[in-house]
């Protein structure tokens, strides 16, 4: 059984007694030694979600062991830096510890990457995971991203509706060039299409499927009524699919309908639609392709924890995929990233393919 060795100050220290205060804790267990991987930065909006936040990320750093300053600026009424120790994770059974949680509070947002350099661990690399604000000039929000190899948001939580999307995915990208920044920037709605992209791409294997996708002619995303019709998990499908398939954007007949022309020479309309049912939690509920020469279709959509594919020939069902597909919370993709080291093209791609698409006019 593994011993504990949780601990948290109940007053703060000051930033150049934190690496001390570990050590001290670490001795606490005979013959224990502290590992990481990485640090990892994360915003906390005050001490609750800090604290709340240090326990969620205890289960994620036994795969990624890391020391995490959580940063939490402004909390006192005249700003300094302070630090405290929020959590030491458990020994494990080779007698290391996996997870140093430290909390950054009470200073100001435009002093946070000062007061967290000295405290990350040299040679390690840095990941920034920017929670619970838009970056969008955020104070405080540049310095630390050059403090970053990834930078790490999620516009399901800063802006899913399809012009704050673009707004935020162009704001991050400028922002990286303007600073000249070699950082790598991350949109968690990516991992969480990954399960989307494997069946997307299981579907074209066979001939039937084969079939269906040279001549695919119509594709309607749908969205659960509580969520926007063109979100950014919907956005982003659409970018992956058409910089793969080379499809080119002819205009735009309405806001949230599209005509492409595809590598075979034909015409694709693509259209985002809200449906009257679905999980309110779900974002991206169905997806719908068409290839209305051959008579075919293909129906994805979620089924409770599940993601299912139907491929269809007039009323005849031709093959079905299913697979699990559980709801990817943050923390989840958080630790689908943290296994990259390098960046990712067909997210850049991917993102830039839907952004030129929302400044595309609408000609009826």
């Amino acid at each position: 059984m593994a011993a504990s060795m949780k601990a948290t100050l109940a007053e703060p220290i000051e930033l150049e007694a934190a690496e001390r205060a570990l050590l001290e804790a670490g001795r606490s267990e005979t013959g224990a030694h502290r590992i990481a991987t990485l640090n990892l930065l994360a915003r906390a909006n005050d001490d609750e979600d800090a604290q709340r936040l240090s326990a969620e990320l205890d289960t994620l750093l036994r795969s990624y062991p890391a020391r995490v300053l959580v940063i939490t600026p402004n909390l006192t009424p005249e700003p300094a830096w302070r630090a405290r120790l929020l959590h030491l994770g458990e020994r494990e059974s080779n007698g290391s510890v996996h997870a140093e949680i430290l909390q950054l509070r009470g200073g100001r947002a435009e002093d946070a990457a000062a007061a967290a350099m000295p405290l990350l661990r040299g040679g390690l690399p840095v990941c920034l995971w920017w929670r619970g604000a838009t970056p969008i000039a955020a104070p405080g929000f540049e310095a630390l991203a050059h403090l970053a190899e990834r930078v790490v948001y999620d516009s399901d939580e800063l802006g899913k509706q399809a012009e704050a999307w673009r707004a935020l995915s162009q704001q991050m990208r400028a922002q990286m060039r303007a600073q000249n920044n070699p950082c790598v920037t991350i949109d968690l709605v990516w991992p969480r299409l990954t399960r989307w992209r494997r069946l997307l791409a299981q579907t074209a294997d066979g001939p039937q499927g084969a079939r269906l996708w040279a001549g695919l002619d119509r594709v309607r995303f749908q969205a659960c009524a509580s969520q926007p019709a063109m979100n950014a998990a919907a956005l982003m499908l659409t970018g992956w699919l058409s910089s793969r398939l080379g499809w080119k954007c002819l205009r735009r007949p309405a806001p949230e309908r599209f005509l492409f022309r595809t590598t075979a020479d034909g015409e694709l309309q693509l259209e985002f639609m809200t449906e009257n049912y679905g999980r309110p939690d779900t974002v991206l509920y169905g997806l719908q392709l068409e290839n209305t020469r051959a008579g075919m279709s293909l129906h994805i959509g979620r089924e409770g924890d599940r993601l299912k594919a139907e491929l269809r020939r007039g009323g005849e069902v031709l093959g079905r995929i299913a697979g699990e597909f559980p709801r990817t919370d943050a923390l989840a993709a958080l630790a689908q990233e943290l296994q990259l080291c390098l960046p990712d093209q067909l997210y850049d791609e991917a993102q830039a393919a839907a952004l030129r698409l929302l400044e595309l006019p609408v000609q009826a």
